[in-house]
């Protein structure tokens, strides 16, 4: 499992940090870890690397992979009959 948190500066102290008038945006990091061993989630330990971001959509898309298989017409045709017999059967899905 990958993690990956979003966070503002320090200047961001509550979400109505991001609404005051006349201020520029904060700045937004995007924050990988590595997956912890001891606790549930990661913690400051497991700081993999970290990068500003210009927002959500440029986050994403430094993270895209190329070699990363997509799902083509075909898979998803059949699955979408799986679901259709699943459905005509009465099956829960």
């Amino acid at each position: 499992m990958r993690w990956v948190r979003f966070w503002f500066d320090a200047s961001v102290r509550d979400v109505g940090d991001l609404w005051t008038a006349g201020s520029d945006a904060p700045p937004l990091f995007r924050v990988d870890y590595r997956e912890p061993l001891v606790t549930p989630y990661p913690t400051g330990a497991q700081v993999h690397a970290w990068r500003p971001v210009d927002g959500m959509r440029d986050a994403w898309a430094q993270h895209a992979d190329a070699h990363e298989r997509a799902v083509d017409v075909s898979d998803r045709a059949a699955f979408e009959r799986f679901l259709a017999r699943a459905q005509a059967s009465g099956a829960s899905v």
